[in-house]
């Protein structure tokens, strides 16, 4: 097994493994832990640990199936019967550069995604904050994508959240298109128009999770950890039916950034 690369600054330390789907395998703040790590990487569930790109879709994709320009295109139901999160994070993507302060990934769609594209994803660290810029590319034609970030955090760091409406899940745990006042926790919930950032605090210091994403997942329900998952639109949008679908295009990406912003409880 290859050694996971570091990025580090006085206040960050992150490691990323390319060959596990170039996610960011573990993260430190001040010396103090911040995502889940996997003890077995090679039979933990991809899903379920580190920091990792959603893409070339993000959340639940209903019947693991889209349909673009009349074609339905169909996928294994990881989810079954739906498939999430993607088809990234298990992959191993290819080093483009490396430095002490930065790391630039490339992954480069393969089937079963149909058509010719790749992913680009830019993790860097400075005095102030963690920036991941991510994006999706098209380098022949037009075609729908959404992308994310899906971070599993530790709950020795609490989250604070402030959004005006979420979107209602149908009996399928599908997001739909219905929007309806936040509910109260547990969530496994999509979140728009936040009334201001999210927030993590341990106690020593605090992050804020500041992107030009749309749309937030978050999900509170396991006991160890949290996930609060910026995206470009909401899940299950890659259909031409779908109001959010979004296309990219050789002239037009899809790219959004998400920044960890660190300040000191008492700042």
């Amino acid at each position: 097994m290859l050694p996971d690369l570091n990025i580090s600054s006085p206040i960050f330390s992150v490691w990323v493994s390319p060959q596990h789907g170039g996610r960011m395998t573990r993260a430190e703040v001040h010396g103090h832990p911040l995502l889940v790590e996997s003890a077995s990487r090679e039979s933990d569930a991809p899903t379920a640990w580190g920091n990792y790109v959603m893409a070339p879709w993000a959340g639940r994709l209903r019947n693991a199936t889209f349909t673009h320009r009349n074609n339905k295109h169909a996928f294994v139901a990881n989810d079954s019967p739906h498939a999430i999160h993607g088809l990234t994070f298990s992959d191993a993507w290819s080093v483009v550069e490396h430095s002490t302060a930065s790391i630039t990934l490339r992954y480069d769609f393969v089937s079963p995604w149909p058509f010719d594209g790749w992913c680009e994803h830019t993790i860097s660290v400075d005095q102030h904050e963690i920036t991941c810029t991510l994006s999706v590319n098209s380098s022949n034609g037009t075609w729908p994508a959404l992308l994310g970030w899906h971070p599993w955090f530790l709950k020795t760091w609490k989250l604070q959240s402030n959004f005006d409406t979420m979107l209602r899940r149908d009996p399928d745990n599908i997001v739909s298109t219905i929007a309806m006042p936040p509910s109260q926790q547990p969530w496994d919930d999509c979140f728009m128009h936040a009334r201001s950032a999210p927030t993590l605090s341990n106690g020593h210091g605090r992050l804020t999770l500041q992107s030009d994403c749309s749309h937030w997942m978050i999900y509170t329900q396991p006991a160890h950890a949290f996930c609060v998952e910026p995206m470009s639109g909401p899940p299950n949008s890659l259909d031409d039916a779908h109001p959010n679908q979004i296309l990219v295009s050789t002239s037009q990406p899809l790219q959004r950034t998400l920044r960890f912003v660190y300040t000191t409880e008492t700042d």
